[in-house]
């Protein structure tokens, strides 16, 4: 008999993204059928359920898992060698953020369904720059405010000539950096899913600390992207978060 592995989505699209590879790649690795539990709030950035859009070929592993045992990511965005390590117990149901390239696989990649319409609004897109600018939530949370000025200035020099387009949860946090004042942008107001695509396009990218724009480069890895070398005020980053030819720009 086939061992269920079900893993719990929680947090925003980034992390739920995450979640999801994780899934995939482990129960590949370990011979287990995959499915999905949603502990997830509906997204503040989105009114349409994620299993309606990009996750759309996953819906059938939806599951209401309550009996399976419950088992912790051991350390945040470490990657595991997961075969054997539950071999004794017939259902598991994994909980943790499985923050690590290391976890994504090609195929799941082809499996994730964003919309492309929208590109055609922005000229230029495939030539120009992403820098992402998260603000919203991430203003004075002690775990993931970090003071980024610096590091965008740095890494927007690493891009002489460029066209930025910004992509931002908060509007007025974005307009207010000091080195919007000079740069030659465009800025994107497109719902989430949009946006994420629009990042994919982009001939490179900066990216803020957070998993959105992770995934928007990762989408699209064979480019420059350049990445803070910290992630949290107080947190060392895992190593995980560097796929190849990432460029890690001081905060």
């Amino acid at each position: 008999m086939v061992g269920h592995l079900t893993m719990e989505l929680v947090g925003g699209l980034g992390n739920q993204l995450f979640q999801l590879a994780a899934l995939m790649h482990i129960a590949s690795r370990t011979g287990r059928r995959p499915y999905l539990m949603t502990l997830a709030n509906p997204s503040p950035h989105t009114s349409t359920s994620y299993f309606d859009t990009v996750f759309y070929k996953f819906r059938s592993m939806l599951l209401n898992d309550r009996k399976s045992v419950r088992i912790e990511e051991p350390s945040v965005s470490s990657y595991i060698d997961w075969r054997g390590a539950f071999r004794m117990y017939p259902d598991v149901r994994l909980a943790g953020y499985f923050q690590d390239w290391r976890y994504i696989d090609h195929d799941f990649m082809r499996e994730l369904l964003l919309p492309d319409a929208v590109q055609n609004k922005y000229e230029g897109i495939k030539n120009g720059i992403f820098l992402h600018i998260r603000g919203g939530d991430y203003v004075n949370n002690p775990y993931h405010d970090l003071k980024l000025d610096a590091y965008y200035e740095r890494a927007i020099a690493m891009f002489p000539g460029a066209h930025f387009f910004v992509v931002t949860n908060d509007v007025n946090y974005a307009m207010s950096r000091p080195f919007m004042s000079t740069l030659n942008c465009t800025l994107v107001m497109e719902p989430e899913l949009d946006v994420l695509f629009l990042m994919s396009q982009c001939a490179g990218g900066i990216c803020a600390n957070s998993s959105f724009s992770w995934w928007g480069a990762f989408l699209n890895p064979h480019r420059k992207i350049v990445m803070p070398d910290r992630w949290f005020p107080h947190v060392p980053t895992p190593a995980g978060y560097y796929f190849p030819g990432v460029i890690k720009c001081s905060v």
